[in-house]
């Protein structure tokens, strides 16, 4: 997983999937539920074993649990696969102290 912020100071979370078929069949269809009440549904041809980027941002704090699930060519689908995340307030430390600016300023 990794953390990416934007101009407006919301953080985008970016997950790298690895999709693998049992039998080694090509996947057609990967599920996922991202916990905060959205999902998507990501439709393409992959072979079993390929790595995938997954883009999300949630609006609020909290603990989700992710889930994600794949369907191969033939339309079987696998079993959930799950992960907790702790989206917590980021916060943003500036060191800039104007008492000692001013000081220095005038040294």
């Amino acid at each position: 997983m990794v953390l990416q912020l934007v101009k407006n100071g919301k953080c985008i979370y970016t997950f790298n999937v690895t999709i693998n078929d049992p039998d080694g069949d090509d996947l057609q269809r990967i599920e996922i539920d991202f916990g905060d009440a959205t999902s998507g549904v990501i439709l393409s041809d992959w072979f079993s074993g390929d790595a995938i980027q997954v883009f999300h941002k949630w609006r609020r704090t909290g603990s989700y649990q992710i889930k994600v699930r794949v369907q191969d060519a033939y339309g079987a689908w696998s079993d959930w696969g799950y992960h907790m995340i702790l989206i917590q307030r980021a916060f943003f430390y500036n060191d800039f102290n104007l008492k000692s600016f001013i000081q220095n300023l005038f040294a």
